[in-house]
């Protein structure tokens, strides 16, 4: 059975994007444990509860959405362990976030 870090590797993710979301996980699992919850269990309404708990923090919605991509990873490689069928994070999209639109892009052609 492999390790998350393994899961990750295997995933082509480099040592230190490896390393930066079993760090995240880690916190993860400590709000889990501070709530007395199985953090392989966890339903939607909990992970909503944790992304609140984050937002109470002086956290940016950018880095809060890197802990929800470390989630997604971490239920993923739970799914694929057969402990469970869905990725409660799936759904879940961080409102506020900037993200960079490309526009203009150019044609093949026209780059020759």
């Amino acid at each position: 059975m492999s390790t998350f870090s393994n899961y990750l590797l295997q995933k082509g993710q480099s040592n230190s994007t490896t390393q930066t979301h079993q760090r995240n996980l880690g916190y993860f699992l400590v709000w889990c444990d501070q709530k007395r919850l199985e953090a392989d269990l966890v339903r939607y309404a909990d992970l909503i509860a944790y992304l609140k708990y984050l937002r109470l923090k002086p956290v940016k919605a950018r880095t809060i959405q890197v802990y929800l991509n470390t989630l997604q990873h971490y239920f993923d490689w739970i799914i694929e362990r057969g402990i469970r069928e869905d990725n409660p994070v799936r759904n879940i999209e961080i409102k506020g976030i900037e993200r960079n639109n490309l526009y203009n892009i150019l044609t093949p052609l026209e780059l020759e």
